[in-house]
């Protein structure tokens, strides 16, 4: 669940550092610098929101053949999502007492 977080701020890293490089005449990234700057984001990710899921199963029903995989994968990511969202209003509501 903290790929995109993570990605974000890997890319706010690599933003930084290139936008220090306008700033210091003469110096550059190499290649094998940002490739691996590149992989980072990409290994963060690897595991596809639940946004882009729900995109695939509303491209697979106008296909009319829906994968009984994505199914299963939505609805872990959902219960997930539902059981951490009740945890925390329980954290909340506790904390308010």
């Amino acid at each position: 669940m903290n790929g995109y977080a993570q990605a974000q701020s890997q890319l706010q890293r690599l933003s930084a550092q290139l936008d220090a490089l306008d700033e210091r005449k003469g110096r550059y990234l190499t290649g094998s610098e940002l490739k691996t700057a590149v992989y980072g984001i990409r290994q963060s990710l690897k595991e596809p929101p639940l946004e882009e899921l729900l995109r695939q199963l509303e491209e697979q029903k106008q296909t009319g053949e829906v994968s009984p995989t994505l199914l299963t994968q939505i609805d872990t990511r959902l219960n997930q999502l539902l059981n951490r969202y009740v945890i925390l209003l329980d954290t909340k509501v506790e904390q308010s007492q």
